[in-house]
């Protein structure tokens, strides 16, 4: 609203925003009611204006309908994406003097079938009955003499609101408020991973490998208190990776080594987004920017097969190397759609810290004789950081459910010293990966 005093007779411009609160397109409008004779000026080509006695919806949606004791100007949209900002613009006259009251609110039809109607979450309510923003400009009468005077005549003053309720005023936008809702997820990944390691007993193996995984979450939006949480379980196995090598020894021997290895992954996060921080993000960036915290609890093995052929001796030894770490992980994760006005892709970025402790096992086999060692690993930081990019594929699929795609790029390493003064040992992955998520929702 560009103006809070008018005289009877002027114009002044009405400006409503909404966004699409919700993960999926759907109907939904932005209405408007005067309390109070005015004119409209300009519309949206979209806006259609309801005269006083037309017949509207009222609180009961489908069951009730009554006539409208106040015009009213409403801007409906049937496929208001995810996370848009819709505007509705109006150029008006004020005609009446006193105050003008302006109820405005915007609604969003959650589930067609079921009627169910997410509205704006304040106690004022407009003249259907649905929960509302109200606003209050002076329309003061201003007459000439023929003095060429002017005189301002006493206007109704602002009407005080009954204990409880608050005036809205000065608020900027309409935020409908969304219940508490869950969704359960599953999903399958597959990527490819540029692979490294190295040990005291192999300087350096490295592969291509591919890997596959599954994963499933449960993620609860809007609770009390706690606001938005995620709990995930994910696992993965990477295709067996090749390597091989050919040396001399120092007594002239040549040696052909053939090494294949695997590499498996387990992970156990809680997510949980950081509100204030998110909504501080969200003022600067103009977008649904959302800033969330993950605890958890990691394991990993990494399995090698060595085989070793000395050639002038027609000898054959093989080595097996079990690499096990597990501990806690910590991590930060930033998310925000490609485009404010649309919800449906996001881009992100991640970043986690881990503190792991190992179990290292070496056994050797030359003839009928075995060598080994069992070493612990000394506890050892890692770190892991990426980028993903998601979004909404298809918002109903014909077994239920939506499918979201997801596309993330990232690294992690860390290199652990084996206990003894052993030597010490390294892993280095780049992984590439995409994976399909199915997804339900329900409300509580």
């Amino acid at each position: 609203m560009d103006k809070t005093e008018v005289n009877a007779g002027d114009t002044f411009t009405l400006e409503l925003t909404a966004i699409n609160p919700l993960d999926k397109t759907v109907q939904g409008g932005i209405t408007v009611s005067f309390f109070s004779k005015v004119e409209v000026v300009e519309k949206d080509k979209e806006s259609h204006l309801y005269d006083i006695g037309s017949k509207v919806y009222c609180v009961g949606h489908i069951h009730c309908i009554e006539p409208t004791k106040e015009m009213m100007v409403e801007n409906w949209y049937n496929d208001w994406r995810a996370g848009e900002e819709k505007t509705m613009n109006l150029t008006l006259k004020a005609t009446e003097t006193g105050t003008l009251k302006i109820y405005a609110r915007a609604a969003f039809i959650e589930n067609l079938k079921k009627k169910q109607v997410i509205n704006i979450p304040l106690d004022v309510t407009d003249q259907q009955g649905y929960p509302a923003h109200v606003r209050y400009m002076s329309v003061k009468n201003v007459l000439s003499d023929d003095s060429g005077t002017h005189t301002v005549l006493p206007t109704t003053p602002k009407p005080s609101l009954p204990a409880g309720k608050v005036d809205y005023y000065k608020i900027e936008r309409l935020e409908p408020q969304i219940n508490p809702s869950v969704s359960f997820e599953v999903r399958g990944i597959n990527g490819v991973m540029a692979y490294k390691y190295s040990d005291p007993f192999y300087e350096k193996l490295d592969d291509t490998l591919h890997f596959f995984g599954i994963g499933g979450a449960v993620n609860f939006s809007n609770l009390p208190i706690l606001g938005d949480v995620s709990i995930d379980v994910y696992g993965q196995r990477s295709d067996q990776g090749q390597d091989s090598f050919f040396s001399i020894d120092d007594n002239l021997q040549h040696r052909n080594i053939n090494i294949g290895f695997q590499r498996d992954d387990l992970a156990f996060t809680v997510g949980h987004q950081i509100k204030p921080i998110s909504q501080f993000l969200q003022k600067i960036t103009k977008r649904n920017s959302r800033v969330s915290i993950f605890l958890g609890y990691k394991w990993s093995q990494t399995d090698i097969d060595a085989t070793t052929t000395i050639l002038e001796a027609g000898e054959l030894a093989r080595d097996e190397i079990q690499f096990k770490t597990q501990g806690a992980i910590i991590g930060l994760g930033y998310m925000q759609p490609w485009h404010k006005k649309n919800n449906e892709h996001q881009i992100g970025v991640y970043l986690a810290y881990g503190r792991l402790n190992g179990d290292y096992k070496f056994s050797s086999f030359v003839g009928d004789s075995l060598f080994g060692s069992d070493n612990f690993v000394n506890p050892t930081p890692a770190l892991r950081y990426g980028v993903s990019v998601n979004g909404l594929l298809t918002k109903k699929l014909p077994i239920g459910g939506k499918l979201i795609y997801n596309i993330s790029f990232d690294h992690y390493s860390y290199t652990m010293d084996l206990a003894g003064n052993f030597g010490s040992l390294k892993e280095d992955m780049y992984n590439f990966s995409g994976s399909l998520n199915w997804v339900f929702d329900f409300d509580f």
